[in-house]
């Protein structure tokens, strides 16, 4: 049996070399083979612990460890594909509602052209500005839109402002202006 204890080395002088045990030319090599109840009978007599290393152990952590990222990676899939805009643009919708406000609102429209509500927050649309405003007064922006006959249609997750007659268009998140573009040819509807 090898012995696994820790040698004693100087270091000074080289280490000597392992002694090699010698084998005889005349022996001989077969195995024996005996039955299995001797074979425990032998291998109680001599004790044998049989040394186990961590190998199963990080095997299990690792399959534990990748079924855990699997499940949040399809936690994330099913989570894009269920939000109509995303998962940063629906975390950031969500985060922006936080918070409160104060009621009375005051405007710097002259006019009030359209509101919309959307659940939990709405939108205020006048001749000069969209606002957004939560259920509790909160605003979560002002956006000096510019147009002359504006329009405002919403979705789940945006708002579209668009000039009737005109050219340009704005979408809205509820954090701000999403996008601002001109068309080729005049909105009618």
């Amino acid at each position: 049996m090898p012995d696994y204890r820790k040698k004693k080395r100087n270091r000074i002088a080289p280490s000597p070399k392992p002694k090699r045990a010698k084998i005889k030319k005349e022996s001989n090599y077969d195995i024996e083979m005996t039955p299995r109840s001797a074979r425990k009978e032998v291998r109680s007599q001599q004790n044998i612990k049989v040394v186990k290393g961590r190998k199963a152990e990080r095997t299990k952590n690792l399959k534990l460890t990748v079924a855990v990222l699997l499940v949040i990676a399809l936690i994330f899939t099913v989570l894009h594909f269920a939000m109509p805009m995303g998962i940063i643009e629906g975390v950031s919708n969500t985060v922006s509602l936080i918070g409160s406000g104060g009621y009375p609102i005051e405007l710097d429209s002259t006019q009030t052209i359209n509101t919309v509500s959307r659940g939990s927050y709405y939108y205020v649309l006048g001749n000069t500005h969209l606002y957004a405003y939560t259920n509790a007064g909160k605003q979560l922006f002002s956006y000096l839109h510019g147009l002359e006959n504006p329009v405002l249609k919403t979705s789940a997750s945006r708002a579209l402002v668009f000039e009737q007659g005109g050219k340009q268009v704005l979408i809205f998140t509820n954090s701000g202006i999403k996008e601002n573009f001109t068309t080729e040819r005049e909105i009618i509807t």
